[in-house]
């Protein structure tokens, strides 16, 4: 069955004239295909003499792997705890993508005497899944400063 012109359809449907070319770019809007998120959770700590440094290699290992097409971005949830993040139309070259991003990484970090573990494997995430994970951040961090303030309260 051959698809029909959808201005024809919204014509036969009573739709008015000068409403069609509006209402047809809303829906070629809305039913574009939209890019996924792939994401992956890892925790990196170094408590060697390279410290921070050892951190900031591995990131720097992983973001040798950001391109254009395949733009990787690193986000601190609660550190140690890395979020990579891949947003693509084609999910499966970014999955090979950011299995290398973990294993360049991982590399480094040992390199550096630091520890390196996958928390979460590549999957992909809608945007709920990012705004839980921001709202759980900002909950994480409003309880930190909550303690903090606790503290010093009961230091006086």
């Amino acid at each position: 069955m051959e698809q029909e012109d959808p201005r024809v359809t919204m014509t036969d449907q009573g739709v008015p004239p000068e409403c069609i070319e509006s209402l047809y770019q809303e829906l070629e809007k809305h039913m574009a295909p939209s890019p996924k998120t792939l994401t992956a959770t890892v925790r990196m700590t170094c408590f060697t003499r390279h410290g921070v440094q050892g951190i900031q290699a591995a990131l720097a290992a992983g973001l040798a792997f950001d391109t254009e097409t395949l733009p990787i971005t690193f986000r601190v949830v609660a550190a140690p705890k890395f979020e990579i993040t891949c947003r693509t139309m084609d999910v499966e070259p970014a999955k090979v993508v950011i299995d290398q991003v973990l294993v360049a990484m991982e590399g480094a970090l040992m390199d550096c005497g630091g520890r390196f573990e996958i928390v979460e494997k590549p999957k992909v995430s809608d945007d709920y899944d990012l705004l839980a994970a921001q709202d759980a951040a900002a909950q994480m961090a409003d309880d930190a400063a909550q303690d903090a303030q606790d503290d010093d309260n009961n230091d006086d």
